[in-house]
């Protein structure tokens, strides 16, 4: 009997040791990945309005240009353990009574740790997670860097050579965006290509609103030059786009 209360003693002394281990050990952390900046599923679709600044010193005008733009998730191309492939297609019209016109197809890839553009064969990276307020990557490590400069502004007709900054970063975490008299909250502003000298300058500017998207981005790329030692702005464009509508 002896034996037996010692053994019961040991076993309940063992039991309190392990029950306090087990209350004192950490709790593995839940990583907040960022996934829902860019979310994918098949039907999902957002409408864009786009303004349009255009200086063409060769033929001396200024156009201003305003249209829309759709984006819609149309199939999951395939699955595999490391990443998925999802089908992209664009359209335009010129206002809201004009019909869509299809402009073509991209893919977007998504793996663990990154969102990559399929951008006519072209793929460079949108995302990079997990996200955090200090996360930035490499846009461009994925393809030729001087080939996708010259394809990049093509609908532009302006091609420019200078690779130069290529890291994409977070320049604002997880704040409210007003934007068309509606508040978007806990967004996130993405920093992309930044290149600026006298004679020319670039910079893309992302933000994306948590189980939306993309609600906004600016584009702006101008070529300079000197007359009586004064640069001006001689070709280029600005391109602003807003989200007008979506569906999940």
């Amino acid at each position: 009997m002896m034996s037996y209360i010692k053994y019961l003693s040991g076993l309940l002394i063992t039991l309190c040791l392990l029950q306090g281990c087990k209350q004192n050990m950490p709790e593995t952390p839940v990583i907040d990945y960022g996934y829902e900046y860019y979310p994918l599923e098949v039907g999902f679709w957002h409408v864009y309005n786009v303004d349009e600044i255009i200086w063409d010193d060769f033929h001396n005008t200024i156009d201003t240009l305003h249209y829309q733009i759709k984006d819609s998730i149309e199939s999951v191309l395939s699955v595999s353990a490391k990443d998925t492939i999802y089908r992209i297609e664009y359209f335009k019209r010129m206002n809201d009574n004009d019909p869509w016109q299809m402009q073509g197809s991209k893919s977007i890839i998504k793996s663990q740790k990154k969102l990559l553009l399929n951008d006519e064969n072209l793929i460079y990276c949108k995302m990079a997670f997990p996200l955090s307020a200090s996360s930035h990557w490499n846009e461009y490590n994925a393809i030729d860097s001087a080939l996708f400069y010259q394809t990049h502004y093509a609908t532009t007709n302006i091609i420019n050579n200078n690779v130069k900054n290529t890291d994409a970063f977070i320049a604002h975490y997880k704040t409210d965006i007003n934007l068309n008299d509606k508040t978007f909250h806990d967004c996130i502003t993405i920093n992309l290509h930044q290149f600026a000298s006298l004679i020319n300058a670039d910079s893309e500017q992302e933000v994306y609103a948590p189980y939306i998207g993309l609600i906004s981005q600016k584009i702006i790329h101008t070529e300079s030059k000197a007359k009586n030692g004064v640069f001006y702005i001689y070709n280029g464009f600005i391109r602003e786009i807003s989200l007008s509508d979506y569906k999940q």
